[in-house]
């Protein structure tokens, strides 16, 4: 792939700077990893493109993970936040997705600052919104959510 300068579809631009944010991160350059997951968020995060807004929800969702293996699980709930407040009223199943898998880490997030409380009514939105879905990874995500929450 070619710099980012080179790209001209704002799919491609996003999709470059998500490849490069998990490089980064394998590499164990977790600062310039947010870095690159956060320029999505800031250049693309306005387009409506169904493609594009996946691409940042995704993108976000990298960067709350990220944070959250760093133990900087205060940044991580608010970027998990930010992805539920963006895209839960979007009925689309990949929004679904993204959201439910940004309350999951939430719950987890919670759970490790003691916040127990919180943590279950996380674990609870995930149960109630998402357990008659018919998608596979909505159910997988309702699952661990159960289980998290009787643990």
């Amino acid at each position: 792939m070619g710099s980012t300068e080179e790209l001209t579809e704002p799919i491609e631009i996003v999709r470059e700077l998500i490849e490069a944010g998990t490089t980064l991160e394998a590499l164990g350059h977790h600062a310039e990893s947010i870095a690159a997951y956060s320029e999505v968020e800031s250049r693309f995060g306005a387009d409506s493109t169904a493609e594009v807004a996946d691409l940042v929800a995704i993108a976000m969702l990298r960067k709350g993970v990220l944070l959250s293996k760093l133990r900087r699980r205060e940044e991580s709930i608010a970027v998990f936040e930010d992805v539920v407040s963006r895209f839960q009223a979007n009925d689309d199943p990949r929004f679904r997705i993204r959201v439910a898998t940004a309350l999951f880490h939430t719950g987890i997030d919670l759970a490790m600052l003691n916040r127990i409380q919180e943590s279950v009514s996380t674990y609870d939105l995930v149960i109630g919104r998402y357990s008659d879905d018919d998608g596979f990874e909505l159910r997988v995500a309702v699952a661990r959510s159960m289980l998290n929450k009787g643990a």
